[in-house]
């Protein structure tokens, strides 16, 4: 009985998000999908397997498409780098957004922290609810690993994931 309690919980919460979501941004994400030679989705941690979820969707629809979950060629100009980081603060997640500023593809962040240094860098904003955010969990990811932070309530911490997870099914809907 408890599962069936976590799941209704869970899928009030997501509900509850969606309405925080600005899906103009979205909307400008799908653009730069549709028009840029290759597309780039880069992630730590649980991320790295959204990024590659993504990455495999778009490949199924003919995109030219790559995560941190694949070898990666190197990124350039015209290429879309989609960066997925909750805390926006992921050290190797920030350096690959920088990396693609640097040479002149565009930057989209997915995160659930608008002043994040990763937020900061990029063109398109993509703010996603369910990251905990607190001095604490600001660290870069790795750090908080290394350093044995364990955030509350594991689902609770998932929440972001999860939701990238529905907006990508969306968006791939979208492409189709």
């Amino acid at each position: 009985m408890r599962a069936e309690e976590n799941l209704k919980e869970l899928l009030n919460l997501m509900k509850s998000y969606l309405n925080r979501i600005d899906f103009l941004k979205v909307d400008e994400m799908i653009k730069e999908i549709r028009k840029s030679r290759r597309v780039f989705i880069v992630g730590a941690g649980l991320n790295s397997f959204v990024a590659g979820i993504f990455a495999t969707r778009l490949a199924h629809l003919g995109y030219v498409a790559y995560s941190t979950e694949t070898l990666m060629p190197p990124i350039e100009e015209g290429d879309l780098l989609i960066a997925i980081s909750g805390s926006g603060f992921t050290r190797p997640t920030v350096d690959y957004a920088k990396v693609a500023k640097e040479v002149g593809a565009k930057v989209v962040a997915i995160t659930s922290f608008k002043d994040s240094e990763l937020a900061k860098i990029a063109d398109i904003l993509v703010e996603i609810p369910g990251r905990i955010i607190t001095e604490k969990y600001k660290k870069d990811y790795l750090e908080r690993q290394i350093a044995g932070i364990v955030e509350p309530k594991a689902s609770k911490v998932m929440n972001f994931e999860i939701l990238c997870i529905l907006l990508i099914d969306a968006i791939i809907d979208d492409l189709k």
